[in-house]
């Protein structure tokens, strides 16, 4: 019995200029001539560049005295241990146990909802589960090993690492973040099988 419906319409271009979603995205992807393939640890590689993109950006927060600790997210592949490869990785590159969080369908984190503000992790492993429905505006690296051919849950899952933090609104609105925080990050390790985050 509606007789004028009313419509308020947001764009993308509004929720930036209010300070509340990043600018975009750059994206890192990684090709290599098919002969070549089994010379090259891509994976290895995108995680590592990964790794350095998330320490940068956590040293840029800390120098400007914001009180926040970024997360990186990294998406494992659907084969059998690449999880606990991926956690051993890590672990090589100097992070402590406490601070990776898994979240698998084998291995859920009942604790995932408060993994959005618990800065005592700094990297969340995973598979599929935090594409929808997970919200951690904290998060600006994402690193990519599984295959993906659909664009929407691509779009899902690059909105992960959208969101502005509450602490960086007040400057993402007056226009004075620094440029490497008012985006996301994506590493993808093998582009021609991941063309839906493409």
């Amino acid at each position: 019995g509606i007789a004028e419906l009313q419509r308020i319409r947001v764009s993308r271009a509004d929720a930036v200029d209010a300070g509340l979603v990043k600018s975009g995205v750059k994206c890192a992807a990684y090709f290599v001539e098919p002969d070549k393939r089994a010379l090259v640890d891509l994976q290895g590689t995108a995680l590592r560049d990964g790794v350095a993109a998330h320490r940068e950006l956590k040293k840029r927060l800390a120098e400007m005295k914001v009180p926040l600790v970024p997360l990186l997210l990294v998406q494992a592949d659907s084969k059998d241990k690449s999880v606990q490869g991926l956690k051993a990785k890590l672990l090589a590159m100097g992070f402590a146990e406490e601070q990776i969080a898994v979240h698998t369908a084998d291995e859920p984190d009942a604790g995932l909802l408060a993994l959005a503000n618990d800065e005592r992790r700094e990297v969340l492993v995973f598979k599929m589960a935090v594409a929808l429905g997970f919200d951690a505006p904290r998060a600006f690296t994402l690193v990519s090993m599984r295959a993906s051919r659909d664009e929407d849950f691509g779009t899902q899952l690059l909105g992960r690492i959208l969101r502005v933090h509450r602490l960086l609104h007040g400057r993402a609105r007056a226009g004075t973040l620094p440029a490497p925080l008012n985006y996301g990050y994506v590493f993808l390790a093998d582009p021609d099988a991941q063309v839906g985050i493409d």
